[in-house]
């Protein structure tokens, strides 16, 4: 039985060696019921894991000297205090001596010096302190805290105090961060009550290495200070995301120290939270230490009684939207001094309660490492300054900012400028402590011309903000403004008569030269020239003024162009800036300028190449005096004419006909002779100098004219035999151009080949330049007949022309069919007959036939011609061989003429081939032309019979009247367009063309019978292997033998069955 619990022990203990390590510390923060806590009594030394209980009086330290979980309650209700007796060494109740891994839960109050304290040994202690109240009072004399953390935590594991209520009497501090410590307060109270220390605060961050980096992280902290600032930081780390944060006196986080005393670095993170500092001299955050940097995302931030809510000498960087209350007090609002270095990048800053604050003040040094101010954000309201740049040698940089209700927005003390980038594109008004003409208010920039855009607006009584370009670059200054008065410019006005008036300058204390300028008026004004008293043009860009002398009154006169209620507004300007303006209204009266009204063209209609009489009348009017002007009519000048004062017509001057406006009222007698037909208008102008002073318009018509038609008839679609001729007339009919007189009916390069008939009936060759005919007494068609020289498709052109002057044209397709050709091969031809014309006996032409023989041998036969051929003996007559029969292509009977050694036809419309194939001349002719064994598989099959074994000595030529055999051709084109044509002529696959087949349009049977038997297989290709298929050759003039003629037609005929 005892092994049984023994194993179980061990088994146990094992589980819980292989828990997780959250799982053994959720069993250890389970309520552990009073009987189960061992109570401490004081002095002890705890050094080993357990379960403790604080409960009453105390007067001696605590050690923790384990790195085993150890937790140490107080009980709800309990209350423990801490007296140690004086001298005793440790006045700390509880003190971590080594890396502890320490849990206190307080339910109760201590009352007494500090609770809790981290021996510097103790690095990597884990800490957490949860719930509580702690008042804590000093000792001895000693300054005390309630937790006094040297070092511990890690940034995984750093010291929790959570849910803690501390109270500080008198010299004490709420928590000191002393070291090394990584620290997290949240949802704690720290109060400190008493008044009497003023070095103490809620939160004090102590580090004097730099080797050394504290981390404090506070979130949902309340903390109070009556008089000593609420949060210290010298050295380390404080991050600030949320909690209420109040001091009475002091600043409410401050860094502080001097670079000299401490190397630490301090760093604050300000990310959420309240703060107001209720002070009367410090600021609501304070970053006083030279090497200090504090970085603001976000909060509230408040001085209520000082005024200022943020002091730097340090290091600053504000983005986000926090915000930045000065609600009393003298002291501005932000203060950027000595060497501070200060981002402004987003927020609000808001100055209220009456007093005459800046929200962000710049103040320098007088060395090199002065202050320097960006502001790149944000938004300043409700100031007497915006910004303020105030003493030594500040350099702020404004790059944007929202400016809202301030006195003035950029304020500038004795000598002080700001640098204004392109980026600021908000309004902002300027003032300055030393206003005078010229007065430097930006720092002048290179590059870019942008300053001149800027909106600033002076604030200085009597100035504005001017803008000056050097060669040291641009910048805006201060520029005294000028008095400007408009008198004497009175009354009405008429158009484009002059006016005097006087402009009178008020420019005391202004100083280099402006310019007196009317805008868009001064084409309309002159100046009084000083030394010659005349009236001289107002230059483009004004009139040069020299502020800094004693003239004040200026003469001009006006000469208005336009009629009508006008305004006229002189400004001087220097540096593209208005120093200032004056505006008089005024009224031109309206001037009658010339009347001009054409006569005689209304609704006219003319006829394209016939002339139209009118007239023009002018009125000058007004204008009377203008002297010397012209009637223009424009790009129609060239069509006019003027009556001149004789009564003859002459061509209209190319500039227009000159009259006199001072002889009254004008007019002139014209007449016009249109180039184009249509709508037209024709507009009178009557100009001087380039200037219209009055216009008229006519619309008309011009007609256009029916000129002559001519028509070729009889050629219609027209099918011509090359060789004959064709009859056709042409008809013209010559409408408006009859009395043109002369012309010609042109055929073009065809003249060669056309005749006319002549009055005598009788046809004459065309004369080369064409038929001459006369327009104004046409007769009836014209008649023609064509012989063309070329076949193919033509087109016939007839033109009616004078000289080189096309009236009209006709044309008309036609085809002039080829003669088909006859090739003879071993024949000859005995005579080549055609039909008279009229019933007149038949014409011999065979010696024409034979004479005009192609080149290869062939012969141009006319279509139905008879033609009468026979086998060449005297080729063959000591060749042994003899007539055999002839290879026909081309005639619908071949089997009629083929064993006719001389035979006559007809010529079809296409061309004929006769080849004669000779044969042994020792073969009778009535002997069967027997051939070797004919195998055809094993049987043959032939017109539906089948053939055995007997058939293998059948003569070729009974087997072929058997097969249906048509006849036998002698070689390979031969039997190809036998086969082709008995297949019904189907069209190969290839659209490949061979070589050794002629490539003419007559030959494409041919080629396409070749290409399909070769496709199918019928005839032997007898190309090497491996041949291009463009180089393939069908060898057409190899014989073939019967056998293979028997072979390839059986082929065809099982072709045409699975078909």
């Amino acid at each position: 039985m005892k092994k049984r619990l023994i194993s179980l022990l061990l088994a146990f203990s094992m589980m819980l060696t292989f828990l997780p390590a959250g799982a053994v510390s959720a069993f250890a923060e389970e309520p552990i019921a009073p009987s189960k806590e061992k109570l401490l009594h004081g002095g002890e030394t705890i050094t080993g894991s357990g379960t403790y209980r604080l409960s009453g009086p105390y007067t001696e330290a605590i050690k923790i000297n384990t790195s085993d979980p150890v937790i140490i309650n107080i009980a709800d209700g309990d209350e423990v205090s801490f007296e140690p007796k004086e001298h005793a060494g440790l006045n700390v109740l509880l003190y971590v001596v080594t890396n502890s891994d320490l849990t206190v839960n307080n339910n109760g109050v201590y009352n007494g010096p500090t609770f809790l304290c981290i021996s510097t040994k103790s690095a990597n202690a884990k800490v957490t302190i949860n719930g509580g109240r702690y008042n804590i009072t000093k000792q001895f004399n000693v300054e005390t805290c309630a937790f006094d953390f040297k070092v511990g935590g890690s940034d995984e594991n750093p010291i929790v105090v959570d849910g803690v209520y501390i109270e500080t009497g008198l010299n004490c501090t709420g928590i000191e961060a002393c070291g090394a410590p990584k620290v997290m307060i949240k949802n704690s109270t720290i109060n400190v009550l008493d008044t009497g220390y003023t070095g103490g605060g809620a939160i004090n961050i102590v580090d004097s290495r730099v080797d050394r980096d504290p981390l404090v992280i506070l979130e949902n902290v309340t903390a109070h200070a009556p008089q000593s600032a609420t949060i210290r930081i010298n050295g380390g780390n404080l991050i600030i995301n949320s909690g209420h944060y109040t001091s009475d006196r002091s600043s409410v986080v401050s860094i502080y120290g001097d670079y000299n005393y401490t190397t630490a670095v301090p760093t604050v993170e300000i990310h959420g939270g309240e703060f107001i500092g209720s002070g009367s001299q410090s600021p609501t955050l304070a970053v006083y230490k030279t090497n200090g940097t504090m970085k603001i995302h976000g909060g509230t931030f408040t001085s209520t009684k000082c005024g200022q809510v943020l002091g730097n000498k340090a290091h600053v960087t504000i983005d986000g939207t926090p915000e930045f209350n000065s609600e009393g007090g003298t002291a501005d609002a932000i203060v950027n001094v000595d060497g501070g270095q200060m981002e402004f990048n987003g927020g609000t800053i808001t100055v209220s309660g009456g007093s005459g604050r800046a929200a962000l003040r710049a103040d320098g040094t007088t060395s090199v490492n002065t202050s320097k101010t960006e502001i790149n954000g944000g938004t300043i309201i409700g100031a007497k300054y915006g910004i303020r740049v105030r003493n030594g040698k500040p350099d702020v940089i404004l790059r944007n900012v929202q400016f809202e209700n301030n006195d003035t927005d950029i304020y500038l003390n004795d000598n002080q400028k700001i640098t204004i980038e392109e980026t600021f594109d908000h309004n902002a008004t300027v003032d300055c402590a030393d206003p005078k003409d010229g007065r430097q208010l930006t720092t002048a920039t290179t590059g870019t011309d942008y300053q001149k855009n800027l909106n600033l607006t002076s604030a200085n009584k009597g100035y504005l903000v001017g803008y000056k370009k050097t060669t040291d670059g641009e910048y805006r200054c201060l520029s005294k403004e000028v008095g400007v008065t408009v008198s004497n410019l009175k009354g009405a006005i008429k158009a484009e008569d002059p006016a005097e008036f006087t402009v009178t300058l008020d420019h005391k204390g202004s100083t280099g030269t402006g310019t007196l300028t009317f805008g868009d008026k001064n084409s309309e004004i002159e100046y009084k020239d000083e030394e010659s008293g005349e009236y001289k043009r107002m230059p483009d860009g004004g009139l040069p003024i020299k502020l800094a002398s004693d003239k004040n009154d200026y003469a001009f006169r006006i000469i208005p162009q336009k009629a009508g209620d006008q305004k006229l507004t002189a400004a001087v300007v220097r540096d593209a800036v208005e120093l200032g303006t004056a505006e008089e209204n005024f009224t031109v009266a309206g001037r009658v300028h010339t009347a001009v009204t054409i006569e005689g063209l209304e609704d006219a209609v003319i006829k394209e190449g016939e002339s139209k009489g009118f007239t023009v009348k002018v009125t000058p009017n007004d204008d009377a005096k203008l002297g010397e002007a012209v009637i223009d009519f424009g790009d129609k000048n060239s069509e006019i004419e003027y009556k001149d004062e004789n009564g003859e017509y002459k061509l209209m001057p190319e500039n227009g006909l000159k009259i006199n406006l001072g002889d009254g009222e004008v007019e002139r007698e014209f007449r016009i002779a249109p180039k184009e037909t249509g709508k037209q208008t024709l507009t009178a102008a009557v100009v001087r100098d380039d200037v219209k002073l009055g216009t008229a318009d006519k619309d008309y018509t011009v007609a256009g004219r029916v000129h002559t038609t001519v028509a070729i008839e009889g050629l219609e679609n027209a099918v011509i035999k090359e060789g004959e001729s064709k009859d056709f007339t042409v008809k013209v009919d010559p409408k408006d151009d009859a009395k043109l007189g002369k012309a010609f009916i042109d055929f073009g390069n065809k003249n060669s080949e056309i005749e006319y008939k002549d009055e005598h009936g009788a046809y004459q060759p065309m004369p080369e330049g064409g038929l001459p005919i006369d327009l104004s007494k046409v007769k009836e068609p014209y008649a023609f007949r064509i012989t063309p020289k070329e076949t193919g498709e033509q087109t016939l052109t007839a033109v009616v022309k004078q000289d080189k002057n096309e009236l009209a044209r006709d044309e008309k397709d036609f085809v002039v069919s080829e003669m088909p050709i006859l090739t003879l091969k071993d024949g000859v031809i005995t005579s080549v007959t055609v039909p008279g014309k009229d019933g007149a006996d038949p014409e011999d032409i065979t010696e024409i036939v034979k004479k005009n023989a192609n080149e290869d041998g062939s012969f141009h036969v006319p279509e139905g011609a008879t033609v009468s051929v026979a086998f060449d003996k005297d080729a063959f007559a000591d060749s042994g061989l003899k007539f055999g029969h002839w290879d026909i292509t081309g005639l619908d009977d071949p089997n009629a003429y083929q064993n006719k050694e001389s035979f006559a036809f007809v010529m079809p419309a296409k061309g004929v081939t006769l080849k004669a194939m000779t044969q042994d001349a020792s073969i009778e002719d009535d002997e069967p032309d027997i051939v070797g064994p004919i195998v055809i598989g094993t049987t043959v099959v032939v017109g539906g019979a089948v053939l055995g074994y007997q058939a293998y000595s059948l003569g070729a030529e009974f087997a072929g009247k058997l097969m249906a055999l048509p006849y036998f051709p002698s070689n390979r084109s031969a039997l190809a367009m036998m086969l082709w044509e008995d297949a019904g002529k189907p069209m190969p696959e290839s659209e490949l063309l061979y070589p050794d087949v002629g490539q003419e349009e007559r030959d494409m049977d041919l080629q396409h019978a070749a290409r399909w038997a070769m496709e199918n297989e019928l005839i032997p290709d007898l190309n090497d292997e491996g041949t291009a298929p463009e180089e393939m050759k069908f060898y057409p003039d190899n014989t073939v033998s019967k056998i293979d003629v028997l072979n390839a037609w059986q082929k065809a005929q099982e072709l045409k069955q699975n078909a």
